[in-house]
């Protein structure tokens, strides 16, 4: 649990280097919101479908537990996401494949956000036509940063 004191001490271990006690807060509170909406979105998938049930009366569609904890970088920092997981037992008649719980908030292959992929220009992201990349627009000592481009004087 983070706290805010008025005296000074050490830095905390949790801190990133570098990093200070509000970046640390707004990190913990991206990743707490993130985590409910998560387990909202399950819960509601699940909910859905609680009266499909096989030839023993147990439900098609249940939670599994959790994947295991990834970085996704976000606009607060990296943060740790640790999705839950679902296990989706019902089968198409037409086609025989299972269903698949997919996440709409954070895709499985997702690492990071769509606005920091399109200030990176990530060459796997689609990028659309009307949006100009960042990355060719800085300059080797240049930072990025939420409010612009910090560039330290020559």
């Amino acid at each position: 649990m983070l706290t805010v004191t008025s005296q000074e001490r050490d830095t905390p271990a949790t801190l990133e280097p570098g990093g200070s006690v509000l970046d640390e807060i707004v990190r913990e509170g991206a990743r707490r919101m993130l985590a409910a909406a998560l387990e909202a979105e399950v819960a509601a998938y699940v909910g859905e479908h609680t009266d499909q049930l096989d030839e023993d009366g147990r439900r098609l569609v249940v939670r599994n537990g959790r994947h295991q904890a990834r970085q996704v970088l976000t606009s607060s920092g990296a943060i740790e996401v640790v999705a839950p997981r679902v296990n989706d037992k019902r089968v198409d008649a037409a086609t025989g494949e299972r269903a698949r719980f997919s996440s709409a908030i954070l895709a499985p292959w997702c690492r990071k956000s769509p606005q920091i992929s399109l200030m990176t220009h990530d060459e796997t992201a689609p990028v659309a036509p009307e949006v100009v990349p960042l990355a060719p627009l800085l300059l080797p000592r240049d930072r990025v940063h939420v409010g612009g481009i910090l560039r330290p004087p020559a």
